[in-house]
C-alpha cells in the first residue's frame, strides 16, 4: 500500500527498536504482524528476542547479511539522506530529526512504493 509507519529516535539501540515494535502493535491492533528486518545489532539483541517471545503477534523475518539489494527500505534511506543531509550541518540533533520527520511526513505512499522499487 505504501503506508509508511515510523518512529524517530535519536539512536537505534535495542530499546529504541523495542519501542518501535510496541508502536507497531498499537497501530496494528489485530492479527499477526510480520516485519522484515536486516541483521543490525539492535534487531538481533537478546532483549529483542525476549520481547518477541512475550509478544507472539509480532514476527521478525531476517534478511540475509550483506544483501542491501533485497531490502526495499534502502532506496528510501538514500532519498532521505540525499534530501536532508548532503553538505549540511544542523545546529542540533532536534533540528536534524525534525527535518527528517518533515521529509517522511511529506512522502506519499506512491513515492514510498516507487522509491522502494528502485
Amino acid at each position: 500500500t505504501g503506508q509508511w509507519d515510523y518512529l524517530i529516535r535519536e539512536r537505534m539501540r535495542k530499546e529504541d527498536f523495542i519501542a518501535f515494535l510496541e508502536y507497531l502493535l498499537a497501530v496494528y491492533t489485530t492479527g499477526p504482524i510480520v516485519l522484515i528486518v536486516d541483521n543490525y545489532i539492535s534487531h538481533t539483541a537478546h532483549a529483542v528476542q525476549a520481547w518477541l517471545n512475550e509478544h507472539p503477534r509480532m514476527r521478525l523475518v531476517y534478511l540475509p547479511e550483506y544483501c542491501l539489494h533485497l531490502n526495499p527500505i534502502e532506496p528510501i534511506w538514500l532519498q532521505l539522506k540525499n534530501t536532508v543531509a548532503p553538505n549540511r550541518l544542523y545546529d542540533s540533533m532536534k533540528t536534524l530529526l525534525d527535518t527528517a520527520k518533515a521529509f517522511l511526513d511529506d512522502m506519499s505512499p506512491e513515492q514510498a512504493l516507487a522509491w522502494a522499487a528502485a
